[in-house]
């Protein structure tokens, strides 16, 4: 994907926007980065799980096999975002623009190679945290949301 997304880049094909992290070389490091963190790994880690969760609760009354059915469909959905080359070059040109060269060398030391390692697991428990807390504080936004329809 690396040799992709800096081809393409050289070739013109991609617009990366220039700025001094640009300018500085971190569009190649980024396009390093991007390959050694696979985006789309992650992406799916955190979407399928995230969504599923929603349609068992939007499409309960279908039944399983349909539920099924809706739940693999996230999944191409997912897959196909994950998957788009445009994903991992929009990705690449987020890191560019924000770090310098130097900044994302850090993702080649060891600590750097750790935080790559644990940002996939680290992504869905974060979720799983937020849907926690979501549904401890649902009650009270429940109300807050009754209460502001309720007033003139």
């Amino acid at each position: 994907m690396k040799k992709l997304i800096t081809m393409l880049a050289a070739a013109g094909a991609v617009y990366i926007p220039i700025s001094k992290a640009a300018e500085d070389g971190a569009s190649e490091i980024a396009a390093e980065l991007v390959e050694l963190i696979d985006p789309g790994k992650t992406f799916k880690a955190a979407f399928l799980p995230a969504i599923e969760g929603q349609m068992k609760q939007q499409f309960a009354a279908l039944g399983q096999e349909k539920l099924d059915k809706v739940i693999e469909a996230c999944a191409v959905f997912g897959d196909s975002i994950a998957n788009d080359p445009d994903f991992a070059l929009g990705i690449a040109t987020m890191y560019a623009e924000r770090f310098s060269k130097g900044e994302l060398e850090f993702y080649k030391t060891d600590v750097g190679k750790k935080f790559i390692n644990e940002m996939p697991g680290l992504t869905v428990e974060s979720g799983a945290l937020g849907e926690k807390l979501a549904a401890k504080h649902n009650a009270a936004f429940q109300a807050q949301l009754q209460a502001a329809l309720a007033s003139p």
